[in-house]
């Protein structure tokens, strides 16, 4: 995220240079340019006390391990706090280790997944509608790229998305809310889907919530400010992407998921050994590696806004990779978005002001739609 003047909130020389910032009026504005929110300016580097427990990958990700702050033992949640910090302000990007989410249940619900998407595209659309953002996406349905204004071919991938709601809720008149609290769509076959997504679905929520307590520390702020503003996590997403093998070549510009940032506050990703996912640093494009047994963590846009820009909505993408487009992938991100109806604190050209969290999120979904 660029400051006026040049300055920016991403980068320093060391892993544990975080950047102090004061609200004196500058403002900062998201990749697609638009302002939303850090009214700050950069005052002076912050060293902190915390260290990356796995190191620090050629792509300037950190590894994290979570393990004794997990066990409730304050000085390790202040050394684990600080690292996390530390990291969301300099790539926004880190990988976490020593989580409680069971390596079988990662499996299976990789497993479970595949054995849906090479289920007939007819059987697939069953469980598909263009009345929510729940449900089977078919190849090509998204263009993620358009969501910061770049015109590109569709994305090279298909996708199933599942939210916390099998039932309705009450969330007011508004289509936007609605759509995005849908009840889930459960396809028939295969039958042990449901159970597995289910469940992979409660120990991501479990996880990220931790997640959002560590970061609220880190950044010195009382540790339920931002889990208490996910109550009902009516946005909340959990989508589990396939991209499968790519026999023709690309158009310019095809990826399998084009360059964006995200939206909401955090997302946990588990992704497959195969190579692809990018990240943009200091104007190039960087591999992330994969990280067996870990989840890559990444701060969205809405989260860097709430902190005034202090930590980073990073740039990021996923390549079909030179020689092993023969070779399909699996990922599931789960994406970490506010209550519908948070209201987070902006500053632009006009003076402060707010943006809703739901209709942020639901603006950037309806701009990726190819249809």
């Amino acid at each position: 995220m660029m400051l006026s003047g040049g300055a920016t909130l991403a980068g320093s020389d060391s892993p544990n240079a975080c950047l102090v910032s004061s609200a004196i009026g500058t403002n900062a504005r998201l990749a697609d340019g638009t302002f939303i929110g850090a009214s700050t300016t950069v005052v002076a580097f912050r060293m902190m006390g915390g260290e990356p427990t796995g190191g620090i990958s050629a792509a300037g990700v950190p590894t994290i391990d979570l393990a004794e702050a997990l066990t409730g033992d304050i000085n390790a949640r202040q050394r684990t706090a600080a690292a996390l910090d530390a990291a969301a302000c300099d790539s926004g990007f880190f990988v976490v280790t020593g989580h409680s989410v069971p390596q079988t249940l990662i499996d299976d619900t990789l497993t479970v997944a595949r054995e849906f998407f090479a289920l007939p595209v007819e059987e697939k659309n069953r469980s598909s509608t263009d009345q929510s953002y729940r449900g089977y996406q078919a190849m090509s349905a998204t263009t993620l790229a358009k969501t910061i204004g770049d015109e590109s071919p569709p994305d090279l991938s298909e996708s199933f998305n599942i939210g916390r709601h099998d039932e309705e809720v009450d969330v007011g008149d508004s289509l936007d809310a609605q759509a995005m609290c849908h009840p889930n769509l459960w396809p028939e076959h295969p039958s042990r889907l449901q159970p597995i997504f289910e469940s992979y679905f409660a120990a991501l929520d479990a996880l990220s919530a931790d997640l959002l307590r560590l970061l609220a520390i880190g950044v010195g702020v009382p540790h339920d400010t931002y889990v208490s503003r996910n109550e009902y996590a009516n946005s909340t997403m959990m989508l589990v992407n396939y991209y499968p093998s790519v026999d023709f070549v690309p158009p310019v510009g095809q990826l399998r998921r084009g360059a964006h940032t995200d939206y909401g506050t955090i997302t946990l990703l588990y992704a497959e050994s195969e190579p692809g996912l990018q990240i943009r640093r200091n104007g190039e494009w960087i591999d992330v590696p994969a990280a067996p047994g870990g989840f890559i963590v990444n701060i969205g846009d809405l989260l860097s806004t709430w902190v005034g820009g202090r930590w980073t909505s990073t740039m990021h993408r996923v390549l079909v990779p030179d020689g092993r487009a023969n070779r399909d992938r699996m990922s599931i991100p789960f994406f970490v978005h506010p209550d519908f109806y948070t209201e987070i604190p902006t500053s632009g050209p006009d003076g402060a002001g707010v943006v809703r969290a739901g209709e942020w999120i639901a603006k950037k979904s309806r701009s990726m739609a190819t249809n």
